[in-house]
């Protein structure tokens, strides 16, 4: 496949998960990206051979996007408190357009695609918390008492339990929800010079 012709697929596969995300991955048919891009279907099944490929590709790129934004936070931001900030707004971002619906949806009828998306989130979460943790300690700004992947795993599950319905309000308080979450899992692990800073940074 040349440039031209992977520019193209960049584009149909960007066009497509527009689509998705504003009426759902039932609703939007192969027709319709067609119709709406102006080309004809034949063209995206040259590189897409079904719906369920096209779906699990466009989860993929969206799932690397935020692991490259994720690293790019760590390698710039200097303070491991004001990172996970950073990172914790990046998984909002990146979770919120996929609400309940459309996790329903791809559970239903694309679980290999579900089980890659749970799959990525809970392995991505745990290496960029265990980094987290350990340049925390480093630097003085987490306890060194901690267990860095146990407090890991007890954040990740925290994560899950704020997307269950069950537990937690409508989706428009998720912003709200994190923030408590985060300050909640920070004032269990930051030292006392972890506790000035955080002080600061929460009031400005």
């Amino acid at each position: 496949m040349n440039q031209e012709e992977l520019n193209q697929k960049s584009t149909i596969l960007s066009n497509a998960m527009s689509l998705y995300m504003q009426y759902g991955f039932r609703s939007v048919s192969m027709d319709q990206i067609a119709s709406e891009m102006g080309i004809s279907k034949k063209t995206i099944y040259r590189f897409f051979s079904s719906k369920s490929e096209m779906i699990h590709a466009g989860i993929e790129q969206m799932a690397q996007e935020v692991k490259v934004f994720a690293c790019g936070i760590q390698k710039s931001t200097v303070n491991p408190i004001e990172a996970l900030f950073k990172m914790d707004k990046a998984m909002l971002d990146f979770f919120t357009p996929m609400h309940q619906r459309m996790l329903f949806q791809l559970k239903k009828y694309y679980a290999k695609t579900y089980s890659f998306l749970e799959q990525t989130k809970k392995e991505e979460m745990i290496a960029a918390t265990l980094e987290n943790l350990h340049l925390g300690i480093e630097q003085g700004y987490y306890r060194n008492d901690i267990d860095p992947e146990v407090i890991a795993h007890l954040y990740l599950g925290q994560a899950y339990i704020m997307t269950n319905d069950s537990y937690f309000w409508a989706a428009e308080r998720q912003t709200y929800l994190r923030r408590q979450a985060l300050l909640y899992h920070l004032h269990g692990i930051v030292s006392e010079k972890g506790r000035q800073y955080l002080t600061k940074y929460n009031n400005e």
